[in-house]
């Protein structure tokens, strides 16, 4: 099996102490966890759009409605578009249609959107509410709010930003693991593949097969997955640290959710910043 590296063999017995700086760091400074926050920002973007679409309402619209006839009292810019990209010929802006109409005797007025309608001011319209809510209706054929149910797509933004956060925690969780009771061992990669595409002429990611001799010297495989391929291309072999009851869980030390340091004793150091 591969010869030892000389600065992986005076690492602290298990288990070790983890300083809070590191603790903290493994959580929340790695690249999964900024990518979450990242996506969790632009999913406000989102929610603002759903906030205005007219999904709830199409519940409410749902069944058999009471019709009444109408006039458009003004139509207007409501300053968003849909359909497109910003020069795109199939990109309509969405219009803001004010109306009256009447139902038993007493006067109502309303407000629908669309990016299609033709309806000018003045126009007569069809005028559509549920049985006894005269107060909340809209113009046949066009919507309650300024979007559509298309806007429902943007729950995707929080769910990643969620799945990001949590694959980010699992991840730091396993890492502090094996720094505190993980076995330190040198590791040779048997194999290693490129895969994703490719980013300024870089291949951004690498499956490496990585194998290491176990206390009781039998011959253990991991699977790992890799942006730092110079760390695993290095000719003295991989630091790892890997579990004795789970020898499949198993880490490269420098290939950490973030950068971890050993003092003269081989314990693990507090961050800098700390």
């Amino acid at each position: 099996m591969h010869e030892p590296r000389s600065d992986w063999l005076a690492l602290a017995s298990t288990p070790r102490e983890i300083p809070l700086s590191t603790r903290l760091g493994m959580r929340f400074l790695s690249l999964l966890f900024q990518m979450s926050c990242l996506v969790a920002c632009l999913s406000l973007a989102c929610l603002f759009f759903i906030a205005k679409s007219d999904v709830l309402d199409r519940f409410h619209f749902d069944g058999e409605l009471t019709v009444e006839h109408g006039s458009v009292s003004s139509v207007g810019p409501t300053g968003f578009s849909e359909g497109g990209g910003r020069h795109d010929r199939y990109r309509h802006s969405i219009q803001r249609f004010d109306y009256t109409f009447e139902h038993d005797g007493e006067s109502f007025t309303g407000v629908s959107y669309s990016s299609t309608s033709k309806l000018a001011e003045g126009a007569a319209c069809v005028v559509e509410f549920v049985a006894g809510e005269p107060r909340r209706s809209r113009i046949r054929g066009l919507r309650s709010a300024e979007f559509g149910s298309a806007t429902l797509f943007g729950l995707l933004a929080p769910a990643t930003a969620f799945a990001l956060f949590v694959w980010s925690q699992i991840s730091a969780a396993r890492a502090l693991h094996l720094l505190e009771v993980g076995r330190p061992v040198t590791g040779r990669v048997i194999e290693m593949k490129a895969f994703g595409r490719k980013r300024r002429g870089r291949t951004r990611s690498f499956r490496a097969t990585v194998e290491f001799s176990l206390a009781a010297g039998a011959a253990q495989r991991v699977k790992l997955v890799t942006q730092k391929e110079a760390v695993f291309r290095d000719e003295r072999g991989v630091r790892l640290l890997y579990d004795a009851d789970r020898p499949k869980l198993a880490r490269v030390f420098d290939d950490l959710p973030i950068k971890v340091t050993l003092d003269g004793r081989g314990r693990i150091a507090a961050m800098p910043w700390s």
